[in-house]
């Protein structure tokens, strides 16, 4: 998705940190972010907190030169401030509002940002499984996902054959769909629809 002149503005005020572009994000962005986290067991002190550590995400992530926005600035920021409150809720062991109650609560907004939310959560869900694995087959996805070669896989990982990495790669796909499926979390999140 082609960024717009907004979002390139931004994007680049937050990677030179340029004040005033932060003084602009904060006062456009922080008043609704603040009303999720407040609507959510939060309070004002929390809210700016997470505010302040989704800027530094994004900033952290803008600084990859492959970096590229395939939301609006405000939703891709929305999403970040929401995983991180949701991450601290769960610490915290409050009740929290679950995927599909965020869903509805966030039904003024466009289709395209519970969407977006939604696929958010799913990545988040194979993130912790794929930790859940063992170290082999984490490197090996990850490579496999890289686009990398089987014959490079081999060599690599010190494979004996292309036919084995195929095999063991096989493997260590089926092992983390099944950690997928039995968390509780998948049924909420439809990964079918994806």
């Amino acid at each position: 998705m082609r960024q717009n002149s907004s979002e390139d503005y931004y994007l680049q005020g937050i990677r030179q940190r340029d004040p005033q572009v932060l003084h602009t994000i904060y006062q456009e962005f922080f008043p609704r972010i603040a009303q999720a986290i407040r609507q959510n067991s939060g309070n004002e002190t929390e809210a700016r907190d997470i505010f302040q550590d989704a800027l530094m995400v994004v900033f952290q992530k803008s600084r990859d030169p492959e970096f590229q926005l395939s939301s609006s600035f405000y939703t891709y920021l929305y999403a970040v401030a929401r995983n991180l409150w949701l991450k601290k809720l769960r610490k915290k062991d409050r009740h929290w509002v679950t995927i599909d109650g965020e869903m509805e609560s966030i039904a003024d907004h466009p289709p395209f940002l519970a969407e977006e939310l939604r696929r958010e959560a799913q990545y988040q869900l194979y993130r912790r499984k794929l930790q859940e694995l063992g170290e082999q087959c984490r490197e090996l996805l990850k490579l496999s996902l890289a686009g990398t070669r089987v014959s490079e896989i081999v060599k690599k990982m010190n494979f004996s054959s292309k036919g084995y990495a195929r095999k063991r790669k096989f493997k260590c796909k089926e092992q983390l769909i099944k950690l997928i499926r039995k968390d509780p979390e998948f049924s909420r999140l439809n990964f079918e629809e994806s």
